[in-house]
C-alpha cells in the first residue's frame, strides 16, 4: 500500500473548467509505502549445505503493518536515475502522461540469483486517464488536511492543517484510482466478503487494544475488523500557485520551487484498483483472495554476538535467551536485522559445533 507526494513543475495560472488544468513536469517525489500482512507469515532460514535444516526464526502476525519503504527524490536525483514525467491535465477533465516519460515504482521481482526482492525501478510510461479537480474542496467542505495517512497513522505529509484542493483520478494504468472527495476505504477486494482485518496493536500502551468503533487515547481504533472502514481517508489533494496558494515550496531544501503540488493517499483494494497481480480475475498467488501483492524482505531478525565469543557473523533469530541460559549473556551485543549469518540447529545433533550449522558440521 502506498502514499505518494508528488511535486510537479510548470503549472499554468489560467483558470479552466477543471481548475488543476495545465502542463506539468515532475520535479520531486516523496513516497512512503507501508506493507501489511494479510495472513500470519513464518520467516524461516534453511542451511546452505543441503542438510535440510530449516528453522523458523520469527513470525509476523497477520493484519499488521510490518515494514515501510521510502522513495525520496529531488529534481537532481530524478534526472540522475533517468526519471522524466510530463503530464498534461486538459480543461475537459482528460489527462495524458506524455510519450517519452519515465516513472519510478516499487516492484517485487526475482533477481538473477532466484531471490524474491522488492526494488525501486524506473519504467517507461505513457497513459490516458480522467480527472476531477476543485481548488476549494477543503474550504467548501469545512475541513483541513488531517495530518494522518490512509491507515490513520501519522504520515509524511508536511501540510497537516492546510486547506487544500481536491483531486480525483481514474482510469490510469500508472496511478491508482482516488476520489476528489476524501473517503474512508476498506481492505476489501472486488468481492465484499474478501476483506482483511487491520491492527496496530496497543499503540498507546494503555494495556488494551481498542476495537472499532472504540478509540484509544490517540483518538483511533487499534483494531479494525474486516470490512469496516479504515480510520484514515483515501483521496487526492493539491495546491496550485495562483489558484489556492500564493507561493509553494518543495519538501526538499534547495530543490526546484514547484508551481503545483499533488498529494494522494491510497490503500490496496478494489476501490483503488491496487493489490492484484497482472490479471484482476486470477488468483495469481493461490491464497484464495483477490489480493496478490507480495514483497521480498531484505533482512530478518538476527542476534549479533561479540566477536570475542568466537562469532564473526550474527545468528539468525533471537537467540539471546539461549545464550543467557548457557551463562553467555555477555556475548550478546544486540538483536537486529541481517541478510546473512549463522543458523543454529536446536536438535543437538550439531552440539560439537555449538549447535550451529557450519561447513565442518555438514561433513
Amino acid at each position: 500500500m502506498q502514499k505518494l507526494v508528488i511535486v510537479l513543475l510548470l503549472g499554468l495560472n489560467i483558470m479552466y473548467s477543471q481548475d488543476a488544468a495545465g502542463q506539468y513536469k515532475l520535479t520531486g517525489v516523496d513516497v512512503q509505502y507501508t506493507y501489511i500482512t494479510r495472513d500470519t507469515v513464518s520467516l524461516t532460514v534453511t542451511d546452505a549445505y543441503g542438510l535440510g535444516v530449516t528453522i523458523e526464526v520469527s513470525e509476523i502476525p497477520n493484519s499488521v503493518p510490518f515494514t515501510t519503504q521510502e522513495m525520496q527524490l529531488t529534481n537532481a536525483a530524478l534526472s540522475a536515475v533517468g526519471i522524466n514525467l510530463n503530464i498534461n491535465l486538459n480543461s475537459d477533465g482528460s489527462g495524458v502522461i506524455a510519450e517519452g516519460s519515465f516513472y519510478p515504482d516499487v516492484n517485487t521481482i526475482t533477481d538473477e540469483n532466484g531471490n524474491c526482492v522488492t526494488v525501486q525501478q524506473t519504467l517507461p510510461v505513457s497513459d490516458n486517464f480522467t480527472y476531477v479537480s476543485s481548488g476549494s474542496m477543503m474550504a467548501n467542505a469545512g475541513i483541513l488536511h488531517p495530518g494522518v495517512n490512509v491507515l490513520g497513522l501519522p504520515g509524511i505529509s508536511t501540510r497537516a492543517g492546510t486547506a487544500m484542493g481536491g483531486f480525483g483520478l481514474s482510469g490510469s494504468l500508472t496511478f491508482e484510482d482516488f476520489g476528489v472527495t476524501p473517503s474512508h476505504p476498506t481492505l476489501c477486494g472486488s468481492d465484499p466478503s474478501d476483506c482483511y482485518n487491520f491492527t496496530v496493536g496497543d499503540i498507546d500502551s494503555s494495556g488494551t487494544v481498542e476495537i472499532y468503533p472504540s478509540t484509544n487515547t490517540l483518538g483511533i481504533p487499534e483494531y479494525v475488523p474486516a470490512g469496516q472502514s479504515l480510520t484514515g481517508v483515501s483521496g487526492g489533494y493539491f495546491l496550485k500557485k495562483g489558484l489556492n496558494a500564493d507561493s509553494l515550496h518543495s519538501v526538499y531544501s534547495g530543490n526546484t520551487v514547484p508551481d503545483f503540488i499533488l498529494e494522494w493517499h491510497g490503500v490496496d483494494g478494489a476501490s483503488s484498483g491496487l493489490g492484484y497481480g497482472d490479471d484482476e480475475s486470477a488468483d495469481e498467488d493461490g491464497d484464495g483472495s483477490w489480493f496478490d501483492r507480495q514483497i521480498g524482505i531484505p533482512s530478518i531478525p538476527a542476534t549479533y554476538i561479540n566477536p570475542a565469543c568466537g562469532y564473526n557473523q550474527p545468528i539468525f533469530g533471537d537467540v539471546s535467551a539461549t545464550f543467557e541460559a548457557l551463562g553467555l549473556g555477555d556475548c550478546v551485543d544486540q538483536v537486529g536485522l541481517a541478510a546473512s549469518g549463522y543458523l543454529m540447529d536446536p536438535s543437538g545433533s550439531l552440539a560439537t559445533w555449538g549447535n550451529t550449522v557450519t561447513a565442518h558440521g555438514a561433513l
